[in-house]
């Protein structure tokens, strides 16, 4: 868990650290990921949330979504309406790891997932290494 960057620095921190940004496979991982980016403070925009490793990284060849490390993508969460590609600039991915209002079930958008401009300075970032053998 880290704080203040751009995908790109994300990645690249996480990849010096031995691992990836994080890729999530069932709603238990995504929980869990959601949660150690959570910072307990009601966000104000969505530049408050948390990067994990999913990207479109060929685009505009291809507006398929795959994880930074390389793993399948056969697990989705997107919010309500998302991915959106607002203003045809959302090619990475955040998660609601906070939530707006004091009851976090009235939020809908709360632990799932929202394109964002690769470039956005997300205050925080959760990587993931592979399990020692």
């Amino acid at each position: 868990y880290f704080l203040w960057a751009s995908f790109e620095n994300a990645e690249n921190i996480c990849k010096g650290n031995g691992g990836h940004l994080a890729s999530i496979h069932s709603l238990e991982e995504n929980n869990f990921v959601a949660t150690m980016g959570m910072s307990g403070i009601t966000y104000t925009n969505d530049a408050d949330l948390t990067w994990i490793g999913l990207k479109q990284a060929t685009y505009p060849t291809s507006k398929d979504w795959s994880w930074t490390d390389g793993s399948p993508v056969d697990f989705l969460f997107w919010a309500p309406s998302q991915p959106d590609d607002a203003g045809g600039s959302e090619h990475c991915v955040e998660v609601f790891s906070d939530h707006t209002g004091k009851d976090p079930a009235k939020d809908g958008n709360y632990q799932r997932w929202n394109d964002m401009p690769c470039a956005t300075n997300m205050r925080s970032y959760v990587c993931k290494k592979p399990s020692m053998k």
